[in-house]
């Protein structure tokens, strides 16, 4: 536990997003004075994924949540994705307070199945997504 707490704007975009696909994507960092967890970015609803994909900066960690739209025996489902950006060239303390803030955020998004580390774009792809998404 890392002392960091979860913003109610957090969990609103979640619960716009799972309720009535508001957004396409959200991400969320930890605020400057590292006590809370604060909406960084949203996505409208005809998003694409690179846009999803450009919010993660190089040098420093990030949440992410993705409503990913995927076909499974023939039918459409969609599903909301965990993404926990943490690339190798963050700063130490950052991917630290990322780490160990992380679960008090994934707690608060009631009903998420399937999350993604990404430590590089390669982690991040839409079929790496999937596949993850395919394997729950």
């Amino acid at each position: 536990m890392s002392g960091v707490s979860v913003g109610e704007a957090c969990v609103k975009i979640y619960e716009e997003m799972k309720m009535s696909r508001k957004y396409k994507y959200a991400t969320f960092r930890v605020n400057e004075d590292l006590t809370e967890i604060i909406p960084d970015a949203v996505g409208e609803p005809d998003a694409d994924f690179e846009e999803f994909v450009s919010k993660f900066p190089e040098k420093d960690a990030r949440y992410g949540i993705l409503d990913v739209d995927y076909e499974d025996d023939g039918c459409a489902k969609s599903r909301i994705v965990f993404i926990f950006w943490s690339p190798d060239g963050a700063p130490i303390r950052s991917k630290m307070v990322y780490a160990s803030s992380k679960e008090s955020l994934r707690r608060q998004f009631a009903g998420i199945m399937t999350e993604v580390q990404g430590n590089d774009l390669s982690d991040i792809t839409m079929d790496e997504i999937k596949g993850r998404i395919l394997r729950v």
